[in-house]
């Protein structure tokens, strides 16, 4: 019986995306991917607020985030009448990249989770002024007559 011949790979090892083979360093990724991957690996956007308060970045977001509402006059700190609650609220973190896969910026919302509220408790009416395309038509047509 002959002898089977077996060619065996050499071992790679892979570090910081290059791969070693017999000694010599080849590209294991682009480096645009490569950016990617690292921009990805130091920040990751939080579903929650306890893993985004123990990174700086997103600690920083949420304290310009806060200071762009007080300043808006949006968030205003009250104290709640005996008898009502405070509507929950949510952290939205958001990283927006380049198209060179680069960190563009990160961004950090403060939403209300209105979803909560209950009718006839926490508001009485609803009111979105809405205007029919008959309307304007009527209201455009009555302005060119009257000039």
């Amino acid at each position: 019986m002959p002898a089977l011949e077996v060619q065996v790979a050499p071992a790679l090892t892979v570090q910081a995306g290059l791969v070693t083979a017999e000694n010599r360093m080849e590209p294991l990724l682009t480096p645009k991917f490569r950016a990617a991957v690292l921009a990805t690996a130091k920040i990751s956007e939080s579903t929650s607020y306890a893993p985004a308060c123990r990174q700086k970045v997103w600690t920083t977001k949420m304290d310009v985030e806060i200071d762009a509402l007080e300043k808006n006059h949006t968030l205003i700190i009250v104290t709640l009448p005996d008898g009502q609650y405070a509507i929950d609220n949510k952290w939205i973190y958001k990283i927006k990249y380049n198209p060179d896969a680069s960190v563009e910026r990160c961004k950090a919302r403060l939403v209300a989770k209105g979803y909560t509220q209950k009718p006839c408790i926490d508001y009485f009416d609803t009111y979105a002024p809405m205007a029919k395309f008959n309307t304007l038509k009527l209201l455009f047509a009555l302005s060119a007559i009257n000039n």
